[in-house]
């Protein structure tokens, strides 16, 4: 993490809105791929507290099983002021907790469709700021 950053005092990322819509169609490609898409966007930044919208898509490609959308909200508690450009250079970082929450969530919700758990990888492929 950039050192212009300070130290993260704490950290909590809350869901706000998920989505999950079952693919009935059948893929007869062996190459599936998931991929797990972030936009985020700094909606506040004051004294060190940072609150960033995240909308996370996943699903594979080509489509079979299932297509998700989850809205989270994360809140970074900084021991100083930071810029948003410093957010922006480490997000990546700032949000990698949230691979490992959704592959959890959709796990369990997974299991209560098909009555089988799927671990998802928690790796996000890519991430872009909203406008």
């Amino acid at each position: 993490m950039n050192k212009i950053m300070g130290n993260i005092i704490s950290r909590e990322l809350s869901l706000k809105n998920i989505k999950v819509t079952e693919v009935i169609e059948k893929s007869n490609s062996d190459d599936n791929t998931f991929n797990m898409k972030v936009k985020y966007k700094i909606v506040e930044n004051n004294n060190g507290e940072v609150n960033i919208r995240l909308n996370v898509v996943s699903g594979f490609q080509p489509e079979i099983m299932f297509n998700s959308e989850m809205d989270f909200n994360l809140y970074i508690k900084f021991d100083k002021d930071v810029e948003d450009k410093a957010v922006s250079d480490n997000i990546d970082y700032l949000i990698n907790q949230v691979g490992s929450e959704v592959s959890a969530l959709l796990a369990q919700i997974i299991k209560s469709m098909i009555g089988t758990a799927i671990i998802v990888p928690p790796i996000i492929s890519k991430i872009t700021k909203s406008k």
